[in-house]
C-alpha cells in the first residue's frame, strides 16, 4: 500500500477515535448533573 492510503485510513481511525471520544466524555463520564433547565443559567 502507498503511503497516501496509510494516511487516508490513520486519518479515518482519528476522526472516529474522536467521536468516541466526545461520546465517552459527553454521554458517561460528564458528571455536571444539568437535569432541570435552570442550571443551564
Amino acid at each position: 500500500m502507498s503511503i497516501q492510503k496509510w494516511s487516508g485510513i490513520a486519518a479515518i481511525i482519528e476522526a472516529c477515535t474522536y467521536i468516541f471520544g466526545f461520546i465517552l466524555f459527553f454521554g458517561v463520564l460528564d458528571a455536571t448533573e444539568y437535569d432541570a433547565p435552570e442550571r443551564y443559567l
